[in-house]
């Protein structure tokens, strides 16, 4: 069960920044119904109307979501506005207004490069298919649909984690999410 909680709109965007940085875009939410984590940026992508960000899952936007109250991973097609009020955090803005959202995806559950990682980290050698299945990745399309051959894929993102260009973290839910380190995007912005 989660807990109901409000707090001033100059304090949800003091703890936004604590723990996703000043990109907004980046900031991680929880969807209260199916659980699933989705950043603004995913919302974005979805196609969402921005009071839909926090608000509703964004797998209303998705073709076939899962039901909100089903079984199974996320997303779903919970609405904020709905009959069931599921939204823990209630935003009180300056003017009185109060607006509900979703929690903050937890510290844990945010892939980030460690604070240590260079800037510029130095880009590896890599080969054609291993840009091939980063550039994938890192624009957002899964390798595994590619025309290539799921163990050409699987060699290569194997190769990719060994060389520092990736790395494998778990999401909310279990499920493995590549990111694509600062070596990594050094590397596809060389095209090596």
């Amino acid at each position: 069960m989660t807990t109901q909680r409000t707090i001033s709109h100059a304090e949800w965007l003091a703890e936004a920044d604590r723990r996703f940085g000043k990109d907004q875009h980046k900031w991680r939410f929880v969807c209260p119904a199916c659980g699933h984590i989705a950043s603004i940026d995913d919302w974005k992508r979805a196609g969402a109307e921005t009071g839909e960000v926090a608000f509703s899952c964004v797998g209303r936007h998705a073709k076939e979501p899962r039901d909100a109250f089903g079984k199974g991973p996320g997303p779903c097609n919970y609405a904020g506005g709905g009959l069931f009020r599921l939204n823990p955090v209630t935003v009180r803005f300056d003017d009185g207004t109060d607006h509900t959202v979703f929690e903050f995806a937890p510290m844990e559950d945010v892939a980030q490069e460690p604070a240590s990682a260079p800037a510029s980290a130095p880009a590896p050698k890599l080969s054609a298919v291993e840009l091939a299945v980063l550039g994938d990745i890192a624009a957002d399309r899964s390798p595994w649909s590619s025309d290539r051959k799921r163990h050409i894929t699987t060699k290569a993102v194997k190769s990719l984690t060994t060389k520092g260009a990736l790395r494998i973290v778990a999401d909310a839910d279990g499920y493995l999410v590549e990111v694509v380190t600062a070596a990594g995007r050094a590397a596809l912005a060389g095209g090596r």
